[in-house]
């Protein structure tokens, strides 16, 4: 069977939301709610996000993310009070190579990229003192192509042999969009048609 799948902006998109006319935006200045941006929007670093804040980016354009993006330690007495920020993109998203760490979810239908400063795939090749930081990612990352290209334990040294990008996949994210949902709807997520077997 052929099914088509929905992705986080076609459920977010249908929702009542607040317009972006900026270029470049500060999560932590921002109040909680959905927000949707019509161009390429540029999130600015340096945001730690509390208890109960939590943002929805609906860009149409490209996201490029020039610093950390952290959620609060906690403790928290209850799953409402978790953070989150979702990022859902129609173009790009890029992290700029001086970013180590993205708490959260991001969702594109196009690339991911973990350094924004890398040549893209068979464009050129990257030097081992470029993107050289290693990337956190606690969250998830969804994506129709994923690059990473972070020269990070490449190298001879203590850290040789490190993995250059880390995706950590957090349960806090599933019980924080859980409880945000405004439906008990439960999508599908993927969908996998077998033969029958003798």
């Amino acid at each position: 069977a052929s099914h088509c799948l929905s992705d986080g902006y076609s459920v977010y998109s249908g929702r009542s939301s607040s317009l972006i006319a900026a270029s470049a935006i500060d999560l932590a200045s921002m109040n909680s709610g959905i927000y949707t941006v019509a161009h390429d929007i540029t999130i600015q670093g340096g945001a730690n996000l509390g208890s109960g804040k939590r943002i929805v980016i609906l860009a149409r354009g490209s996201v490029p993310i020039n610093g950390n993006l952290t959620y609060d330690n906690g403790p928290y007495a209850s799953i409402s009070q978790l953070p989150y920020v979702l990022v859902l993109s129609q173009g790009d998203i890029a992290v700029e190579e001086g970013v180590d760490r993205l708490d959260g979810y991001y969702e594109t239908r196009g690339k991911f990229r973990s350094c924004l400063q890398a040549p893209s795939i068979g464009t050129g090749l990257i030097l081992l003192d470029q993107c050289s930081q290693q990337l956190t990612v606690n969250g998830g990352v969804t994506a129709l192509d994923v690059h990473t290209p972070r020269t990070y334990g490449a190298s001879a040294g203590p850290n040789a042999g490190l993995p250059a990008e880390m995706f950590n996949r957090r349960p806090d994210i599933d019980l924080s969009l859980y409880d945000a949902s405004l439906s008990d709807l439960i999508f599908t997520t993927g969908e996998t048609e077998l033969p029958p077997r003798y």
